[in-house]
């Protein structure tokens, strides 16, 4: 590697390391010579032999009110590292005070989310109030709903119930069924968008706010409560995506 590459990697331009080398050759020199050394502009030579003498590489002695540069001894090359040392090293503090901030941004991210199961209607009730609490302004809820013959009349039975009680009958709901489902929504009075599709579809889950409920009917129907935008934001993004296909 070269002498003016080395000093370029400790943060020289290619000028000022060639002039740097080139008052080392000459022991001191007039910014004619330095210019006729290296070839560069005036104002160039200037500029440069200016910068050498902040970073305290070199010097100027006067002799008969002409300059005549020198440069520093050798090692006063290493106060090109003392800088990025220093920069390096208030990096480091900062990133300590930063790492903790983190930690329990990431904490609190964990504990946000969070799973509950319900047994029974009772519970399914209680899962439903869990899932629209509390009632956000504008926010929609989503559903997914898929045809299964063996559960279908136990959860239009259960669904017709429920959107008797106020706290749910104001939240603005769609839905995406199998278009088996049809017939069922036909039969009731209800202000919920729907569509339909042949696609595969989950089965029974419905999306509100950064909450999901996941049923599976029966008898005695169970529930799964999901709370995580992580994953809300996996199946709100699904839902869109099938309610641009779905038809009415």
């Amino acid at each position: 590697m070269e002498d003016s590459e080395i000093l370029t990697q400790l943060g020289l331009t290619d000028t000022e390391a060639n002039v740097y080398l080139t008052l080392v050759k000459l022991g001191e020199g007039k910014l004619g010579e330095i210019q006729k050394e290296i070839n560069i502009s005036s104002s160039s030579a200037h500029q440069c032999l200016k910068s050498l003498i902040q970073k305290g590489l070199i010097s100027f002695i006067l002799k008969n009110n002409i300059k005549y540069y020198c440069p520093s001894p050798p090692n006063s090359l290493k106060q090109l590292l003392a800088k990025p040392r220093e920069e390096l090293a208030q990096r480091e503090k900062q990133l300590e005070k930063l790492i903790p901030h983190l930690q329990k941004v990431e904490k609190l991210k964990t504990i946000a989310q969070t799973a509950e199961v319900f047994v029974g209607f009772t519970g399914l009730r209680s899962a439903f109030q869990r899932l629209c609490n509390p009632v956000i302004p504008k926010e929609e809820t989503y559903f997914l709903h898929k045809y299964d013959e063996s559960s279908v009349r136990i959860a239009h039975k259960f669904f017709t119930k429920l959107e008797i009680d106020a706290e749910y009958r104001h939240i603005p709901a769609k839905g995406v069924c199998s278009t088996a489902y049809k017939a069922y929504f036909e039969k009731r009075q209800t202000v919920v968008q729907v569509k339909y599709t042949d696609h595969p579809i989950p089965s029974n889950v419905n999306i509100y706010a950064d909450k999901i409920l996941i049923i599976s009917w029966s008898e005695q129907p169970l529930a799964f409560l999901i709370q995580s935008q992580q994953i809300t934001n996996i199946f709100k993004d699904f839902f869109h995506e099938l309610w641009k296909i779905a038809k009415k």
